[in-house]
Protein backbone atom coordinates (compact mmCIF):
# COMPACT_ATOMS: atom_id res chain seq x y z
CA UNK A 1 0.00 0.00 0.00
CA UNK A 2 1.49 2.92 -1.03
CA UNK A 3 1.64 6.20 1.14
CA UNK A 4 3.15 9.45 1.85
CA UNK A 5 5.75 9.68 4.60
CA UNK A 6 5.19 13.72 5.71
CA UNK A 7 8.00 16.44 5.24
CA UNK A 8 8.85 16.50 8.53
CA UNK A 9 10.09 13.03 9.16
CA UNK A 10 13.40 12.97 7.47
CA UNK A 11 14.52 16.15 10.41
CA UNK A 12 12.10 14.40 13.57
CA UNK A 13 13.88 14.54 16.42
CA UNK A 14 11.97 11.97 19.01
CA UNK A 15 13.05 11.57 22.72
CA UNK A 16 11.59 8.99 25.09
CA UNK A 17 12.18 10.88 27.84
CA UNK A 18 12.97 14.65 26.69
CA UNK A 19 13.62 18.16 28.23
CA UNK A 20 11.72 19.92 25.92
CA UNK A 21 9.14 19.38 23.00
CA UNK A 22 12.22 19.70 20.63
CA UNK A 23 16.11 20.63 20.33
CA UNK A 24 15.49 23.03 17.72
CA UNK A 25 15.23 26.43 18.66
CA UNK A 26 13.35 26.86 15.25
CA UNK A 27 10.35 24.51 15.97
CA UNK A 28 7.13 25.68 16.09
CA UNK A 29 6.51 24.56 19.09
CA UNK A 30 9.39 26.01 20.74
CA UNK A 31 10.12 29.71 21.68
CA UNK A 32 8.96 32.20 24.50
CA UNK A 33 5.64 31.35 23.90
CA UNK A 34 5.75 28.46 25.85
CA UNK A 35 8.27 29.03 28.92
CA UNK A 36 6.22 30.29 32.12
CA UNK A 37 8.18 31.85 35.48
CA UNK A 38 7.83 29.08 38.03
CA UNK A 39 5.62 30.65 40.59
CA UNK A 40 5.80 30.11 44.36
CA UNK A 41 5.16 26.55 45.06
CA UNK A 42 6.17 25.04 42.07
CA UNK A 43 8.52 21.82 41.72
CA UNK A 44 11.79 23.34 42.48
CA UNK A 45 10.68 25.99 44.95
CA UNK A 46 9.95 22.92 47.68
CA UNK A 47 12.38 21.41 49.43
CA UNK A 48 14.22 18.69 48.23
CA UNK A 49 13.06 19.61 44.59
CA UNK A 50 15.34 22.80 44.21
CA UNK A 51 17.37 21.06 41.17
CA UNK A 52 14.90 19.47 39.62
CA UNK A 53 13.87 20.76 36.07
CA UNK A 54 10.12 20.50 35.93
CA UNK A 55 10.42 18.81 32.22
CA UNK A 56 12.80 16.24 33.45
CA UNK A 57 8.98 14.78 35.29
CA UNK A 58 6.55 14.80 31.95
CA UNK A 59 7.18 12.01 29.49
CA UNK A 60 5.39 13.69 26.21
CA UNK A 61 4.12 11.06 23.21
CA UNK A 62 3.65 12.75 19.75
CA UNK A 63 0.14 12.60 18.12
CA UNK A 64 -0.21 12.42 14.27
CA UNK A 65 -3.26 13.67 12.67
CA UNK A 66 -4.87 12.39 9.42
CA UNK A 67 -2.86 14.77 7.29
CA UNK A 68 0.48 13.20 9.01
CA UNK A 69 0.96 16.33 11.04
CA UNK A 70 2.40 16.37 14.35
CA UNK A 71 -0.51 17.93 16.28
CA UNK A 72 0.28 17.79 19.86
CA UNK A 73 1.32 14.96 22.60
CA UNK A 74 0.21 12.73 25.30
CA UNK A 75 1.65 13.87 27.84
CA UNK A 76 2.21 11.47 31.37
CA UNK A 77 4.10 11.53 34.45
CA UNK A 78 7.76 10.69 34.63
CA UNK A 79 8.56 7.15 36.40
CA UNK A 80 10.90 7.67 39.58
CA UNK A 81 13.83 5.38 40.36
CA UNK A 82 11.79 3.30 43.12
CA UNK A 83 9.50 2.61 39.21
CA UNK A 84 6.64 4.43 40.87
CA UNK A 85 4.84 7.39 39.25
CA UNK A 86 5.44 10.98 40.24
CA UNK A 87 2.70 11.95 42.13
CA UNK A 88 0.09 13.43 40.38
CA UNK A 89 -0.07 17.09 41.63
CA UNK A 90 3.54 17.17 41.18
CA UNK A 91 3.05 16.25 37.92
CA UNK A 92 0.56 18.68 36.81
CA UNK A 93 2.54 21.53 38.83
CA UNK A 94 5.48 20.17 36.36
CA UNK A 95 3.00 20.77 33.35
CA UNK A 96 2.12 24.33 34.70
CA UNK A 97 5.54 25.33 35.10
CA UNK A 98 6.54 24.20 31.09
CA UNK A 99 3.66 25.75 29.95
CA UNK A 100 0.86 23.38 28.78
CA UNK A 101 -2.32 26.06 29.21
CA UNK A 102 -0.62 28.37 26.47
CA UNK A 103 0.32 25.31 24.54
CA UNK A 104 -3.29 23.51 24.85
CA UNK A 105 -4.62 26.79 23.80
CA UNK A 106 -3.18 26.01 20.19
CA UNK A 107 -1.93 22.51 20.01
CA UNK A 108 -3.45 19.11 21.48
CA UNK A 109 -2.70 17.92 25.09
CA UNK A 110 -3.73 14.88 25.90
CA UNK A 111 -3.23 14.88 29.76
CA UNK A 112 -4.32 11.59 32.25
CA UNK A 113 -6.48 12.00 35.41
CA UNK A 114 -6.06 9.56 38.39
CA UNK A 115 -9.87 8.16 39.81
CA UNK A 116 -8.55 10.05 42.91
CA UNK A 117 -7.86 13.26 40.78
CA UNK A 118 -11.10 13.18 39.34
CA UNK A 119 -12.67 13.19 42.43
CA UNK A 120 -10.54 16.02 44.13
CA UNK A 121 -11.14 17.83 40.73
CA UNK A 122 -7.39 18.57 40.44
CA UNK A 123 -7.59 18.91 36.29
CA UNK A 124 -9.11 22.73 37.18
CA UNK A 125 -5.41 24.16 37.09
CA UNK A 126 -4.95 22.88 33.36
CA UNK A 127 -7.91 24.77 31.71
CA UNK A 128 -7.26 25.14 27.68
CA UNK A 129 -9.70 24.72 24.96
CA UNK A 130 -7.11 21.88 23.08
CA UNK A 131 -6.73 19.92 26.35
CA UNK A 132 -8.07 16.47 26.86
CA UNK A 133 -8.42 15.11 30.13
CA UNK A 134 -8.10 11.38 29.71
CA UNK A 135 -9.63 8.75 31.66
CA UNK A 136 -8.57 5.17 31.52
CA UNK A 137 -11.54 3.47 32.47
CA UNK A 138 -9.57 0.29 33.82
CA UNK A 139 -8.16 1.56 36.43
CA UNK A 140 -10.97 4.30 37.28
CA UNK A 141 -13.10 1.05 37.97
CA UNK A 142 -16.56 3.58 38.42
CA UNK A 143 -19.73 2.46 37.43
CA UNK A 144 -20.81 4.40 34.73
CA UNK A 145 -23.22 6.53 35.70
CA UNK A 146 -20.09 8.30 38.13
CA UNK A 147 -17.99 8.25 35.34
CA UNK A 148 -20.96 10.12 33.35
CA UNK A 149 -20.99 12.66 36.21
CA UNK A 150 -17.14 13.65 36.21
CA UNK A 151 -17.32 14.19 32.01
CA UNK A 152 -20.05 16.21 32.72
CA UNK A 153 -17.71 18.07 35.23
CA UNK A 154 -15.21 18.21 32.82
CA UNK A 155 -16.86 19.74 30.08
CA UNK A 156 -18.66 22.34 32.73
CA UNK A 157 -14.81 23.12 33.65
CA UNK A 158 -14.39 23.77 29.59
CA UNK A 159 -11.81 21.01 28.69
CA UNK A 160 -12.82 18.08 26.55
CA UNK A 161 -12.78 14.48 27.65
CA UNK A 162 -10.83 11.43 26.69
CA UNK A 163 -11.71 7.65 27.56
CA UNK A 164 -8.71 4.74 26.99
CA UNK A 165 -9.53 0.99 28.30
CA UNK A 166 -13.21 0.05 26.85
CA UNK A 167 -13.97 -3.22 26.00
CA UNK A 168 -17.78 -3.27 25.16
CA UNK A 169 -19.46 -4.91 22.81
CA UNK A 170 -22.00 -2.14 22.15
CA UNK A 171 -20.53 1.39 20.23
CA UNK A 172 -23.57 3.20 21.32
CA UNK A 173 -23.29 3.88 25.03
CA UNK A 174 -24.36 7.40 26.91
CA UNK A 175 -20.49 6.47 27.84
CA UNK A 176 -18.99 7.22 24.52
CA UNK A 177 -21.63 9.77 23.02
CA UNK A 178 -20.60 11.79 26.16
CA UNK A 179 -16.79 11.65 25.47
CA UNK A 180 -14.83 13.87 22.68
CA UNK A 181 -11.81 11.17 22.14
CA UNK A 182 -11.93 7.60 22.57
CA UNK A 183 -8.31 6.00 22.15
CA UNK A 184 -8.38 2.64 21.03
CA UNK A 185 -5.01 -0.08 21.06
CA UNK A 186 -3.91 -0.72 17.64
CA UNK A 187 -3.79 -3.51 16.25
CA UNK A 188 -0.45 -5.18 15.11
CA UNK A 189 -2.09 -6.74 12.39
CA UNK A 190 -5.30 -6.17 10.01
CA UNK A 191 -8.07 -7.23 12.22
CA UNK A 192 -11.20 -7.07 10.76
CA UNK A 193 -13.21 -7.10 13.92
CA UNK A 194 -10.95 -3.66 14.95
CA UNK A 195 -12.29 -2.70 11.62
CA UNK A 196 -16.10 -3.05 11.98
CA UNK A 197 -15.40 -1.47 15.79
CA UNK A 198 -14.60 1.64 14.01
CA UNK A 199 -16.90 1.89 11.04
CA UNK A 200 -19.41 1.33 13.58
CA UNK A 201 -17.95 4.01 15.99
CA UNK A 202 -18.13 6.28 13.33
CA UNK A 203 -21.20 5.99 12.37
CA UNK A 204 -23.09 5.76 15.91
CA UNK A 205 -20.85 8.07 17.15
CA UNK A 206 -19.68 10.56 14.80
CA UNK A 207 -18.66 13.42 16.89
CA UNK A 208 -16.59 11.36 18.81
CA UNK A 209 -12.73 11.13 17.64
CA UNK A 210 -10.95 8.27 17.55
CA UNK A 211 -7.15 7.70 18.09
CA UNK A 212 -5.00 4.55 18.35
CA UNK A 213 -2.06 4.23 20.29
CA UNK A 214 0.96 1.59 20.20
CA UNK A 215 1.01 2.37 16.13
CA UNK A 216 4.42 0.44 15.36
CA UNK A 217 4.79 1.31 11.42
CA UNK A 218 3.56 3.65 8.84
CA UNK A 219 1.79 0.84 6.74
CA UNK A 220 -0.09 0.56 10.01
CA UNK A 221 -0.69 3.57 10.84
CA UNK A 222 -2.04 3.72 7.01
CA UNK A 223 -4.03 1.06 7.57
CA UNK A 224 -5.75 3.08 10.76
CA UNK A 225 -5.89 5.81 9.03
CA UNK A 226 -8.08 4.14 6.05
CA UNK A 227 -10.67 2.57 8.62
CA UNK A 228 -11.07 6.12 10.49
CA UNK A 229 -9.35 6.78 12.81
CA UNK A 230 -7.97 9.93 13.06
CA UNK A 231 -5.63 10.34 15.43
CA UNK A 232 -1.98 7.82 15.67
CA UNK A 233 0.20 7.57 18.64
CA UNK A 234 3.51 5.07 18.76
CA UNK A 235 6.87 4.45 18.03
CA UNK A 236 6.14 4.24 13.91
CA UNK A 237 6.97 8.17 13.73
CA UNK A 238 10.60 6.56 14.22
CA UNK A 239 10.00 3.74 11.96
CA UNK A 240 11.37 4.17 8.20
CA UNK A 241 9.06 3.59 5.42
CA UNK A 242 8.59 0.16 4.12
Amino acid sequence: MAFEIPQWFSHFKHFGFIGGFFSDQHSPLMGSDYIVSTPAGSPDSRPGMADVDPNDLILREEVIDSRNRLCGYRFVPATLAAGNKIPEPLFYQALLDTGIVKFAQRRTAIVPVTPEGLVLRRYRSLWASNAFLLIDVRDAEMRDEELLAHLSAIREFGCRTALTGIVTASVDTPLLRAANMLILDSPADADPDFQSLVQALRINCPMLKLAAQGVQSWAERCRNKTWGIEYCLGDFVLAPPA
